[in-house]
């Protein structure tokens, strides 16, 4: 009942955008998980308000069915 499915998630390469592939290889795991860290926190209230539209969504698509 309370197994986890992940959601998001970060890697190197998305980092490519704003970084040079040099720059991006000089990025240790530490520094991978900051990034990953502060990327959640900000997420978090559109996390929620996501989770309720689209629960709700899917319980009238069910419903309708």
């Amino acid at each position: 009942m309370y197994k986890s499915f992940d959601v998001c998630s970060i890697c190197r390469e998305d980092l490519l955008d704003y970084l040079t592939a040099e720059e991006t290889k000089k990025i240790d795991d530490g520094q991978m998980q900051y990034i990953a860290d502060k990327l959640s926190d900000a997420l978090m209230d559109a996390y929620w308000l996501s989770l309720e539209v689209i629960i709700d969504d899917m319980y009238k698509d069910l419903i309708i069915k």
